[in-house]
Parts: C-alpha cells; structure tokens; sequence
C-alpha cells in the first residue's frame, strides 16, 4: 500500500500503549489487517471519541460489528488504497473507490517478531510457531539462561498485551522488542 513505508512516526502508529496519548483527541483510524486490529479500536476509543475501522481486507463477523458499534466506533468498509499526506502529515486515508476518510493517524496492527539471535546463538530451543521456549520462569532450554518479554511465549506476556490470545497475536515491529537473558 503506497505511503506505508514512510508514514510511520507521522501518522501510521502500531503501539497504541505508545502513541495512543500522543493522538488523543485526534481523527483516528485503525486498518483491518488482522483480527487483533478489532480490539485496537476498541482500546483506542479512549483516547478520542472519533475512530474509524477500515475493515480493509478483514472480515467482520457481527459480533466484532456489534463491539464496534456500542463504543461509537464507525465501520468503513472497502479496501484502503492509501494513506493520503501532506508533507510530512497523514491527512487521510482513500478508499479503493476514492472517497478519503481525513485522520490524523492511523494505527496497524503489528506482527511481532522476536530478535533472539543470542538466544538461537545459545543453542535454544524455538517452539512450533519460532518463538523461543521457556517455562513459567522463564528458563529456556539452555541452562543457565533466561529469555523474558516479547521474545519468548513468557506466559506473563499474555496479561499484558494488547490481544486476548497470544497464539493470535505476534506483531512484526520490531520496537518494543527486548531481551534480558541472565547467565548464572
């Protein structure tokens, strides 16, 4: 999609827990790319009383619609062409058949990723969907080395991010990213 690649820190936003407070107030929009990005609204309704759902390529089911809906939250339905800007402003988003939705920013939902290099370097162990095993503490295959926050299925990840299922979410920014790996 053209201008995605450069609007970030202008107007195309991933982490609401980031820079939902620094938009408040604002038009907001969030694209349907995943089914997480449902509850990205949700949350961000908060932050302004003008948000807009591209469902974009997502289908919503009338539940997700119901949600959306009792939050105030409006529906645009089509495919999002692009990001319209202005300098270095986002001043909107243009559907496919060219009608242009004016917002602020816009908010993706992002696809994690982990960088565990180091850990993978270690000799551990990744499960079924690559993401570094570890047991409620964190300990990893290797002995002696710990792997904790969004670079491994830590299960204290769940209660904190932004999904209800972790399995469903893994965004693909790499921002946000750490890794503490202890050696004894």
């Amino acid at each position: 999609m053209p201008a995605f690649g450069n609007g970030k820190g202008r107007g195309l936003l991933f982490c609401l827990y980031c820079h939902a407070y620094e938009v408040r107030d604002q038009p907001i929009g969030v694209l349907g790319t995943h089914p997480g990005a449902v509850r990205h609204a949700l949350l961000l309704r908060q932050w302004s009383h003008d948000v807009v759902f591209f469902a974009h390529t997502l289908d919503l089911g009338a539940e997700e619609r119901e949600q959306l809906a009792a939050r105030g939250i409006v529906v645009a339905v089509g495919t999002v062409k692009r990001l319209v800007t202005e300098g270095d402003r986002l001043r909107g988003v243009e559907l496919a058949e060219g009608h242009v939705v004016p917002r602020s920013a816009v908010f993706v939902f992002p696809r994690m990723v982990p960088h565990d290099a180091l850990l993978t370097g270690l000799g551990c162990e990744r499960d079924d969907s690559g993401w570094v095993t570890t047991d409620d503490a964190g300990r990893t295959s290797v002995s002696g080395v710990w792997a904790v926050c969004n670079v491994s299925r830590f299960r204290r990840l769940r209660r904190r991010h932004s999904c209800e299922d972790v399995d469903e979410c893994r965004p693909e920014a790499p921002h946000g990213m750490s890794l503490a790996p202890f050696l004894r």
